[in-house]
């Protein structure tokens, strides 16, 4: 799934620098925190995060630009945000987290910018739908036990795959965002951009702010 995604971004982006079409485009590389993410229903166990992704744009009139973007998301697991249900452990069972993966997100998208510059700076709003691919990390969980044979305690530590965890989920994506870009010098710009990006499973919402650099073509 994760190489369909990114065959899907491969030939867009073909065709968004395509040198027969317009010659007027972009590239850029940013990268960012995610705040508050999808952890209360997708990702419950994991923190926040950070991106790093590509865009593609291409001017279609003065004002509007066509993006295509590919992103990649990392979760940090938490320990702590695992709690186990109360009184469903048999007297001298111990049960614990030892371990956890972290989570990757990944983004695909098409969407537009609508701008409007000065000599040196440039604001824009942004809209954007695509497809999310969410894998979860692994979570180990470890039980001990007493086991009495003979009338001796024996004890017995178990580790296996915690089953809230190691699941995938690929979905539709819709965000809208704002942000504006700097010139450094000739057809280099610095680009900062806050959005916001909702799935439609569970309908939640996140926010992502990133900076990068722009290369103007």
């Amino acid at each position: 799934m994760k190489r369909t995604i990114l065959y899907i971004f491969l030939i867009i982006l073909f065709f968004v620098t395509s040198p027969f079409a317009q010659s007027d485009y972009k590239i850029e590389l940013n990268g960012g925190r995610i705040t508050s993410a999808i952890q209360s229903a997708l990702l419950p166990y994991w923190d926040t995060g950070w991106s790093l992704g590509f865009t593609a744009s291409k001017k279609l009139s003065k004002d509007i630009e066509l993006t295509s973007s590919f992103s990649y998301q990392n979760f940090k697991f938490q320990k702590a945000f695992v709690i186990f249900p109360p009184n469903i452990d048999p007297p001298g069972l111990l049960r614990e987290i030892s371990g956890g993966e972290n989570s990757n997100v990944y983004n695909f998208s098409l969407g537009v910018r609508i701008t409007s510059s000065t000599k040196r700076l440039t604001n824009f709003f942004s809209f954007s739908g695509g497809i999310q691919y969410i894998n979860q990390g692994e979570i180990f969980i470890t039980r001990d036990y007493n086991n009495i044979i003979a009338g001796n305690f024996l004890p017995i530590s178990n580790t296996s795959l915690y089953n809230s965890s190691n699941r995938n989920y690929l979905m539709s994506i819709v965000s809208i965002g704002a942000g504006l870009t700097f010139k450094i010098i000739s057809k280099i710009n610095l680009i900062v951009e806050g959005k916001l990006i909702s799935t439609l499973k569970d309908f939640t919402t996140y926010p992502n702010i990133s900076t990068g650099i722009q290369y103007s073509f």
